[in-house]
């Protein structure tokens, strides 16, 4: 399987969660009413 990588605009950001459901690993949660992926996450 070929992975995606989700990138989060968090200037664009509105909150909807989309990005929580595609991401198959469970590392993006919602903080701040935002999208945010853990920086380890991102390594």
């Amino acid at each position: 399987m070929l992975r995606k990588i989700i990138w989060i605009d968090e200037g664009r950001c509105n909150g909807c969660g989309l990005c929580i459901d595609a991401c198959h690993e469970g590392a993006i949660g919602m903080e701040g009413g935002k999208g945010k992926a853990p920086a380890r996450a991102l390594l």
